[in-house]
């Protein structure tokens, strides 16, 4: 899904700036690895497993078979991402990396509508805010992802991986950092490819939510239906 390769971003870009601005500066060996951790996608974190219990989501049983998968699907469409677990994610990662997260908060809506003939969209507007304390200075990045993105889609047969197939994206990612309030710049960093870019998603499904997780990425969405 769009929010996971969204928020590594984030993630990147955020390490990035701890190492310019605190402690790990001038070729600290640790940030290097945090930010090589990071971009791989790997690392310690505290994210859930698709299906997995924790204490800000409910644990969402994986179908048996991809008939099951696909009813559920189609039954619970279209989905919206639960915002709150995501930014409980978020804050963790960041903390299990060694950052003070001082506060993360995610705004806006992100909507994925699963159609029977095979084809499904994603429409993101959310705006990502992260607070990180370092040794008395306050930085704080503002990430909006604003566009729709839309393709095929097909299920594995044992119905627990979503398999995106010639999503193409109009999505748009603008990124502001400040410190102790005063915008600033960190140069020579990018945000990775964003939105359905075919990376299959491990899924489950129980009709009351879908959770799902992209291949590499610390994070997953947990979606309910739109009410």
């Amino acid at each position: 899904m769009p929010g996971p390769h969204l928020v590594v971003g984030a993630t990147l870009l955020v390490l990035a700036l701890a190492a310019c601005t605190g402690p790990g500066a001038s070729g600290d060996p640790t940030a290097t690895a945090l930010i090589g951790a990071a971009g791989e996608g790997s690392g310690s974190t505290e994210g859930r497993s698709a299906g997995e219990q924790s204490a800000d989501a409910p644990a969402v049983a994986p179908l048996s078979d991809a008939a099951s998968a696909e009813s559920c699907l189609l039954a619970g469409s279209p989905w919206s991402v639960v915002t709150t677990d995501l930014a409980n994610q978020m804050s963790r990662y960041f903390s299990s990396q060694g950052l003070a997260v001082s506060g993360v908060e995610i705004a806006g809506t992100q909507i994925l509508t699963v159609n029977g003939d095979g084809t499904a969209s994603v429409e993101t507007d959310l705006t990502s805010t992260v607070e990180i304390d370092a040794d008395g200075v306050t930085m704080t990045l503002v990430q909006t992802q604003t566009g729709p993105a839309a393709g095929a889609w097909r299920l594995s047969d044992d119905g627990a991986v979503f398999e995106p197939e010639g999503w193409t994206t109009g999505l748009a990612v603008t990124n502001q950092v400040f410190i102790n309030g005063m915008a600033s710049e960190v140069a020579g960093m990018a945000v990775p490819s964003s939105g359905f870019d075919d990376v299959p998603l491990t899924i489950a499904c129980d009709g009351a939510y879908l959770d799902t997780k992209a291949q590499q990425s610390p994070f997953q969405q947990l979606w309910k239906p739109v009410s």
